[in-house]
């Protein structure tokens, strides 16, 4: 899962800010991380400048370097609450807690698994219903 050229609307997904913060409050180095993420340097300032997006598989490798949740990278967007318990929140809760169970050679089938279910599920989303 490639990185991206920033587009407008991505600073509202991929909080750089929040990412810069928790590396520099862990001590950590721009080199350190991407050494870490084995990635280059550069993109991890080009992150950081808001230049890049990471895709999906750099940024799951960011968040466990960093110590912290995927969706901690993320700013969420507005969900529907159903009573107390916000469903989304308790989505990506379990699934963080089971991406950190798999083995770092998986971690990329398995975020395959999960892009290819989102595709399908916009798919048949906008898909015109028959009647």
């Amino acid at each position: 899962m490639a990185e991206k050229k920033k587009q407008s609307g991505d600073e509202e997904v991929f909080n750089r800010k929040r990412m810069r913060k928790i590396r520099k409050s862990m001590m950590m180095t721009q080199a350190k991380l991407a050494k870490l993420c084995n990635c280059a340097t550069n993109t991890i300032g080009r992150i950081e400048r808001g230049e890049l997006v990471p895709g999906l598989e750099l940024a799951t490798k960011i968040a466990k370097k960093l110590k912290v949740s995927l969706d901690e990278l993320f700013i969420s967007a507005p969900v529907r609450q159903i009573g107390d318990v916000d469903k989304f929140s308790l989505v990506r809760h379990q699934l963080w807690e089971k991406l950190i169970e798999i083995p770092e050679d998986q971690v990329p089938l398995f975020l395959s698994a999960i892009e290819f279910m989102l595709n399908l599920f916009s798919t048949l989303r906008n898909k015109p219903s028959r009647k």
